[in-house]
């Protein structure tokens, strides 16, 4: 049944629609990439930070940012010129930074230089290719013909809407909203061992980037600041009636599912 039903979505896949999802998924997955490489490569920046200049990592580390592709250690620091070259920065914070890098008690190492020089580099390049495929992926979602209908949601922003593109390719490859649900990972499987009553859980097939977006939109829906809105009435009501909030908010992500398959068919935002 699964082969058949696997067929019968190939076969009513619009050409066009399916190269164009296949195109953002591609934008979107290597999007992903060189965000997480961005992620390591701060994460590994506060450890090194950490151990040559504790006091600025502690207070000054998204600035120090700015300033480490250049002078990496405190000592590169005081012999910048008082950070002149550096852009984007007070003068009272180069200050601060200069004091803090002249009273360091962090190990004069410059191992380390090099490390925290090309990590620096390493973030920055990944940070400007992370924004470039973000600007084509927005001009991308603009002219699909499903942009319009996602972006009208709240909380579902560009790259979310291409995630789901990516993901369903064309609506008519889903002849109901649970295959639709199953695709972007959001379904409840039945499991059962032995003899004994059987109980759901989340299933594991489908998209977990599918998942990823759906689970950030509700969770921004959900939010305290968040205006009203339909995901978060929803999910109000399923607390109300004594669903755990975790299982209330799969459950609103299962329902925003459902919603946006409507909508797609529709053809409606």
């Amino acid at each position: 049944r699964d082969v058949h039903g696997l067929s019968f979505r190939i076969s009513v896949m619009t050409p066009e629609l399916g190269s164009k999802a296949a195109a953002l998924n591609s934008l979107v997955l290597q999007r992903w990439q060189f965000n997480k490489l961005a992620s390591q490569a701060t994460n590994r920046l506060h450890q090194f930070l950490l151990a040559v200049f504790p006091e600025g990592e502690a207070r000054y580390f998204n600035k120090l940012l700015k300033i480490t592709p250049y002078y990496p250690t405190p000592k590169d620091i005081l012999a910048s010129n008082g950070l002149e070259t550096i852009e984007g920065l007070c003068q009272k914070d180069k200050e601060n930074i200069l004091e803090l890098a002249d009273n360091t008690v962090g190990i004069p190492n410059q191992i380390y230089q090099w490390l925290i020089r090309d990590l620096s580099f390493q973030r920055m390049e990944s940070l400007a290719k992370r924004d470039a495929l973000t600007a084509i992926i927005r001009k991308e979602v603009a002219v699909h013909p499903y942009g319009d209908v996602l972006l009208s949601f709240p909380y579902l922003g560009e790259i979310a809407a291409a995630t789901i593109i990516g993901t369903i390719k064309d609506i008519e490859r889903w002849p109901d909203k649970k295959k639709f649900k199953k695709a972007l990972g959001v379904y409840s499987s039945l499991t059962q061992s032995g003899g004994g009553p059987g109980h759901t859980k989340q299933g594991k097939e489908g998209s977990r980037h599918g998942r990823r977006v759906l689970f950030q939109v509700c969770f921004g829906c959900i939010g305290t600041k968040a205006h009203d809105n339909d995901c978060r009435d929803y999910y109000l009501r399923q607390v109300a009636r004594g669903k755990p909030r975790i299982k209330a908010l799969v459950s609103t992500m299962g329902k925003l599912a459902e919603i946006i398959y409507h909508c797609l068919k529709v053809e409606e935002p």
